[in-house]
Parts: C-alpha cells; structure tokens; sequence
C-alpha cells in the first residue's frame, strides 16, 4: 500500500520528465479516452463457458487467468472460463501484469507504457519518444518499472528502469553489453537479441549459499534470436550467466519464486521454431541453474507453438502453458496430465493465473463456483501448426512457399510441386488446396498443349496404406481449388500428405514449377470453437496514426516487412 500512495501524491502534484498521470486535464501526449460501442456487460454475457474442455478442480491450481480478449482487450477469466472482469478501454497489447493493488501494468499500443486502476482509469504513464516498448515490463521490488524496448533503428534491444516521477536511473544495452554472444554474421540482422521476456531475480537457495550470480535484483532474461537466457548483474551490467543447451527461439524464461515447489529452478519455454518441418515440439523445460541440469520436462506430440508461448510455476507445483500459436492454454501436473484446458476461438496470448485473494477486487469477487469439466473419452486437442503444411513469413530460406505472379497477380505458391509432409491431424480434421497453370509461363514452355495433373495424396503411417484425396487434370490454364475434403476418419493419426504434379503425355522428365502452381495446403479442425464474436473495435476504435506507425516499426524490426 506504500507504493500506491506514492503514486497518488505523484498524481496529484503532477509529472516531471516524461511521466503522463491521469488528472482532471490530461497531457498533450496521452491518447484520448475512447468510447466503447460495447461493455464489459456485453464479454460477460459470452458463451465463454464452452472454451474450457478440460478441468479438474481437485488437481488444479484454482484461481483467475488474466490474459487477452481478441489480442487487445484485457480479461479475467475464471475457472470455468466466465469473464469476470474486463478492462474494454484500455489499449494494449504484448504484456499486462495485475499489480497488488489490482491495478494493470501494460504496453500501449502506443508509444508508452501504463498504469490503469481496477476501472480502467489512467493512473500512470511513461512515453517513450526514440522507439517503442515491446514484450515485457515488470514492476521492481523498488517500486520502479522496468521496461523492455527498441530504440529506432538499433539492432538490439534495451532495458530501461523508470521512477514513478518517470526519471531513468538504470539503463542497460544488448549491443553493448551482449556483443560477446552475438553471432558473426548475425542470424537477424535487425533484430538480433529479440528478447522477449524480463524477470528480476527473487529471493532463492543459490544466493543464500554464496552464488553472486543470482543475487535478488539482478535481471534474467530470454533472447530469442541469441537462442539463449541470460542473467545480467544490476550492477556492473554484464551477463553473469547464460544457459543456451539445445535452445531453440525460447520465450519466458524465469526462475521459480520462494515457496513453490522447485524454488531457485529456472523454467524455460523452448518452442522449436526451426524444427517446423522435421518434428515439429516445443518443450518446458525447468533447470537447476548452478549444474545446468534438467529437473523436469513437459513435451507431447501434441503439443507445438514455434513462437509465442508462456509458462508459469504455479503453488501446488503444476505449471500453466500457453501455446500461443497452438491456440490453447492449458495446466499441466508434474506427471504429465492436463487437468485445466483453455481454447478460445482467437488466439492466446500470455496468460498468468492469480489467487482469489491476490488482491481486493478480486477477493470481493469471492470464490466462484467450480464446475468439473469432463471431455469426451477420445478428446485431445492437437495444436494448430502441427498440422500446417508450410508456415509463412518465418524462416524464408527454409519455408517451402515462394511468391509467383500467376495471371499477372503475385500468389504464394509451393516451391516444390512434388513435395511432402509428416503431420499429426487433428479431429474433425479438413483439408483442401488451391492450384494453377499460368496461361503466360504455361504457353510459353514446352508442355504447351499438354494436359498437366494435380494430385493430392495421403499416407498412413500405420498401415502405410496411400490414400488418394484429389486427382484431375487441367487441360487449359485456369486456376481452381479442390474441393473441401473430410479427414474426420483419421482423426489423431499421423500421415504424410503429398502434392504431386506431372505433365500427362509428355516424353522425358519436364519439371512444372515454371508454369504449374500449388498453393499451401491448408487443414482446418472444426472441433475448435467458431463462434461469432464482438471484434475488438466494437470496444475500442482502430488504430490511430501513431499506433499505426509503431506496429509498423515493430513488424520491421521483426524482418516481417521491408
């Protein structure tokens, strides 16, 4: 309560530097209050009931899960998946973390970072004028913010630590004080850290015996691109420690606070990412930081997010996990079970689960009723891009998709027209795929006036049995798509699914990609959710100019746009 009180003297004497606070008259810099079309009533009255298949009060770590409406829109969720509280005029987006008073710490889409009351109102703001805030910031135990940001065109990212009266007193470099760690040349070049996760330190059993590394205060953090995590001394600024064993664009890294089981261990999300193609895991791990040695570790068939992707220890010892683009959060006992299970039909963010009493406002809400969900005896959810053909935009020169100007518009389109995938297929599963001849490249090559065949095929890896999904023949250019086709029958299986291309009659061996297309297969579940929902700009409206500019300087750091 001490810190608060701080923060409302501030308020009430007004900001120095770049501190914005929500007064009766607002700063130049703070965006205008918007109004919503729709209200918190209006999430409540969801049918959000149905996104929770899984759970079992009894092993589970009972409490509400804070994450994301819709990728912006915060919410509460509790046990059995009902949103209890929403904050529908914040604008946010990355990271939010509910503070002990249950006000919410969040990154604007903005260029600040806010502090917003239990109501949504604004309490603090610090704008950040030579770049943007992204992925993470944490409240310090000294009561000041610790933000994680890009500076405009800097290839690597910093950390900033801002007083309540907005004054910088702690600032920290990866170009300068990581360049040891980084690549020659550099695996992403305007984006080579790409650290996506900030923790400081908690009290923990190796400092207590004498490891300085690991004294309370300092800074652990995750680098994606560097596929490593990092310790960094608050004091001299330099990494102390550093765990890159089989790491693989790894998010979340953070050590186990005291009083949870595997208190000082250090849990790390390895999502995998360059394994999309081959097996196609991601894995929790928890390490002992002093030998480096894996305590536990949580991987299924099942279970693939290539990037995104958060994990949180939780009391009783179960960890909660998201898998972002898996499309699921779910908590998971040390034995492997899952015993809460969350699908909503928009994608998961970062989810962190809170106590029913963690705060006021939410120990006013009581204990809501806790409603076993049992599923269906054959359910098993498979993560999204387990079942992807090829991904787009990650991993170019690894991706199997190209961009072709088919008919004089630019498509994407397989590299390869004889090519192959090992997929694990979900329930319900369907799959279809468009394909082209070009009427430019077609009669200008020498299978002009031959018939050319499309044909998608399927291979149990079972029985080993070929299955023969679509075959034509396109005898004139056009450009066409296969019908929707039902794999209800091979739910949970794994098959290896094949385009082939061939040109009919022809004598020799002609290679058609020049002039024959297919585009990325796509296999769609019904078993998930479909469900009309608010979008999110029936709460908020769009995005204003300079949100636009800073979602643009984003995506070109990332090496998503030129």
């Amino acid at each position: 309560m001490k810190r608060i009180r701080s923060l409302g003297f501030l308020i009430v004497l007004g900001s120095l530097g770049s501190l914005s606070c929500a007064d009766s008259e607002a700063p130049a810099t703070a965006p205008a209050a918007p109004t919503a079309k729709l209200s918190a009533s209006d999430l409540a009255k969801l049918d959000s009931k149905s996104w929770v298949p899984i759970y079992d009060p009894a092993r589970a770590w009972n409490g509400y899960t804070l994450d994301f409406y819709k990728r912006r829109l915060p919410i509460l969720t509790d046990m059995n998946g009902r949103i209890v509280h929403s904050w529908p005029t914040v604008r946010t987006k990355s990271r939010i973390r509910l503070l002990e008073d249950c006000s919410l710490l969040a990154i604007t889409l903005g260029k600040e970072v806010a502090q917003y009351d239990w109501e949504g109102n604004l309490q603090w703001q610090y704008r950040i004028e030579n770049g943007y805030a992204h992925h993470d910031l944490i409240r310090l135990a000294n009561g000041n913010t610790l933000i994680l940001i890009r500076e405009k065109k800097a290839p690597a990212d910093d950390l900033l630590e801002v007083t309540p009266g907005g004054e910088v007193v702690w600032e920290w470099k990866a170009e300068q004080y990581l360049a040891d760690y980084f690549p020659d040349p550099a695996e992403h070049p305007k984006d080579i850290t790409h650290v996506n996760s900030v923790q400081e330190l908690p009290s923990n059993p190796w400092y207590d015996q004498g490891d300085q590394r690991f004294r309370p205060g300092n800074i652990l953090i995750s680098a994606r691109n560097l596929h490593a995590v990092f310790v960094i001394d608050k004091e001299t600024k330099k990494a102390v420690w550093v765990y890159d064993e089989q790491l693989d664009s790894q998010h979340e890294a953070a050590m186990i606070g005291p009083g949870l089981p595997g208190h000082g261990n250090i849990q790390i999300f390895n999502n995998g990412s360059k394994h999309f193609y081959t097996y196609r895991q991601s894995a929790v791990t928890e390490i002992n930081p002093i030998d480096k040695s894996v305590v536990w570790d949580y991987r299924s068939e099942d279970f693939f997010s290539p990037t995104g992707g958060v994990q949180q220890a939780l009391p009783n010892g179960n960890v909660l996990i998201a898998s972002s683009l898996g499309g699921r959060a779910f908590e998971v006992a040390r034995d492997g079970a899952i015993v809460w299970e969350w699908t909503p039909p928009f994608k998961v963010k970062r989810p962190s689960r809170y106590a029913y009493d963690y705060c006021p406002q939410l120990e006013s809400l009581g204990r809501p009723v806790e409603e076993r969900v049992l599923p269906p005896e054959d359910y098993r959810h498979v993560d999204a891009h387990i079942y992807k053909f090829g991904r787009k935009r990650k991993f170019r020169d690894r991706s199997p998709l190209r961009k072709v100007r088919i008919d004089k518009k630019m498509k994407v389109a397989l590299k390869d027209n004889n090519d192959c995938r090992d997929l694990l297929l979900p329930a319900a599963a369907k799959v279809k795929a468009r394909f082209s001849l070009d009427r430019a490249s077609y009669f200008s090559s020498p299978a002009a006036g031959y018939p050319v065949r499309f044909r998608l095929e399927m291979r149990l890896d079972k029985t080993r049995e070929v299955i023969t999904l679509f075959d034509q023949i396109m005898e004139r250019p056009a450009t066409r798509q296969t019908p929707s086709i039902d794999l209800d029958q091979y739910a949970y299986e794994r098959v290896r699914l094949c385009v082939a291309t061939a040109v009919v009659g022809y004598a020799g061996d002609l290679p058609t990609e020049e002039f024959a297309y297919w585009g990325n297969p796509q296999i769609t579940s019904r078993s998930r959710i479909r469900a009309r929902l608010p979008d999110v700009e029936d709460f908020l409206p769009g995005l204003n100019e300079e949100e636009l500019e800073i979602q643009r300087q984003h995506l070109k750091a990332l090496g998503y746009i030129d």
